[in-house]
């Protein structure tokens, strides 16, 4: 299950139920009655439930169980003083929603290929370690020359033998390390994320389409432009964008325009930064960040089908290519011993 799954629930009903008349109060009870009792998310409902009790307010109670991030505490709390919660509640599941969408979109980006990488080492691994050994062994006798290919492989097979063992204890080393390293979501993670070339240009492009949506939605809610980047920087894990956000809003503070602030983050084209001048200049830009969000949302998704399309054919081709390597390696001198019978 998406880790937005949860969230998504949450604000949906909350949106449902209040626009429908609901109290906050019975709202969450209808919630935590669907809800099996022993449920985590039933504890935190029950936490919030017996704070709005005890007199807090709805911001100060969703506060206090620190589950929640500081965007959807920020969107509730100026839904409870606009009274306009359920609108709140809403905008904050579509933000979910909308990260979830995103989410998938990388995993389907990367899975397949992974999948089909994995199956490949997989094959090459049988067809070096018992097809080659099997196919030499029974064609000693041919002419040393025409083995050429097949000792090359059977070389590989050596190698394998001798150190298959130690290549073998570093990738799973690498591969527990990158887990780790995702799922703590250390400065290593995101050193890789904003230097590695092609992950850097997929992050950043995520990271955009997220950042303009963002803004849209709070300003659209009532913040102000600082105040809105404000909450985006709280809310922001990666220190090496968190920095730059610091940088964008302390020179807006100090008299720069958006355009120029933004400009020295070095994560957005030029196409965004002239929208947003435009808008800066004609008073759209809450408009231009959607249109933005929108353009680099279809940009973001045209081009992960166009990889995907170029990805699968072309992996296919080279499993193919070693494959046929390796037979060939073994077929061509049986032809040539049967021919010379």
């Amino acid at each position: 299950m998406s880790k937005y799954r949860n969230l998504i629930f949450l604000n949906r009903n909350l949106y449902f139920y209040l626009k429908s008349g609901y109290s906050i109060e019975k709202a969450l009870l209808m919630l935590i009655d669907q809800r099996k009792r022993k449920s985590k998310i039933n504890k935190i409902l029950n936490n919030i439930l017996k704070a709005l009790y005890s007199g807090k307010s709805i911001y100060d109670s969703f506060k206090n169980v620190n589950k929640f991030e500081d965007y959807m505490l920020y969107l509730i709390k100026i839904g409870e003083e606009s009274g306009t919660l359920a609108e709140s509640f809403k905008k904050i599941y579509e933000y979910y929603e909308e990260k979830e969408k995103q989410e998938k979109k990388i995993i389907e980006l990367i899975s397949y290929p992974m999948l089909v990488l994995f199956f490949s080492m997989v094959l090459f691994y049988i067809l070096i370690m018992y097809f080659v050994p099997l196919i030499y062994g029974v064609l000693q006798e041919v002419e040393g020359s025409k083995l050429n290919g097949l000792k090359h492989l059977l070389n590989i097979n050596l190698f394998l033998r001798q150190y298959g063992i130690y290549i073998f204890s570093i990738l799973i080393a690498l591969v527990i390390g990158i887990i780790f390293c995702m799922y703590k979501k250390n400065i290593i993670f995101y050193f890789i994320l904003n230097k590695a070339f092609i992950i850097k240009q997929l992050y950043l492009k995520r990271f955009s389409i997220n950042f303009f949506y963002s803004l849209s939605l709070l300003i659209k809610s009532g913040f102000n432009l600082i105040n809105a980047l404000d909450i985006i920087y709280e809310i922001e894990k990666d220190p090496f964008i968190k920095e730059k956000l610091k940088i964008c809003i302390l020179n807006l503070k100090g008299g720069k325009s958006l355009s120029h602030a933004l400009k020295q983050m070095s994560i957005f084209n030029y196409y965004n930064l002239n929208l947003v001048t435009v808008g800066e200049d004609t008073g759209f830009l809450e408009e231009n960040f959607q249109h933005i969000y929108f353009f680099e949302k279809q940009k973001f998704n045209d081009g992960c089908n166009k990889f995907l399309k170029v990805l699968q054919p072309t992996i296919i081709v080279l499993l193919g290519i070693v494959v046929f390597n390796v037979i060939y390696s073994g077929i061509v001198p049986i032809i040539d011993s049967i021919g010379g019978i």
